[in-house]
């Protein structure tokens, strides 16, 4: 039990000193939306009981809002981008990197339900898909 609580406690630490890097952003900026990580420290320190699932709760709901965030910066991507020769190379990149992410994310989603585990186990996994799309939204940054 202490080791999973070190473990959750451990999540929350990474992804509030990740909030610290992000900026707040409009539809139309290639900067990550900071508004993501607040809604997520929130929802973490909610005092709400049952933690363990609240907290796979808030990872899910922070992985969908970084879904949304990749979306909205590819489109914005896309936008920008003149040459039609690159915004295809960019289409095909862009599913590419989604068959990977739903390959991955089946893979993880049988590594922790074909285990007995319980809900720290189960918001690891959260955990890992949300920063994995984290990631991604990140990469747009860098890239543009």
């Amino acid at each position: 039990m202490v080791k999973k609580m070190i473990i959750i406690v451990l999540l929350i630490f990474i992804n509030t000193a990740r909030a610290a890097e992000l900026s707040a952003t409009s539809d139309d900026e290639f900067e990550l939306n900071y508004q993501i990580e607040e809604e997520f420290d929130k929802c973490v320190k909610d005092d709400a009981k049952n933690y363990s699932t609240r907290m796979m709760n808030c990872y899910y709901d922070a992985a969908d809002a970084w879904e949304k965030e990749i979306d909205r910066l590819f489109k914005l991507s896309l936008k920008e981008q003149k040459d039609e020769t690159i915004k295809s190379a960019l289409i095909m990149k862009q599913k590419s990197w989604v068959k990977y992410k739903e390959a991955y994310f089946k893979a993880l989603d049988k590594i922790y339900t074909l285990q007995e585990v319980g809900t720290a186990e189960l918001t690891v996994s959260a955990s890992i898909k949300m920063n994995f799309l984290l990631n991604k939204a990140a990469e747009f940054t860098e890239s543009y």
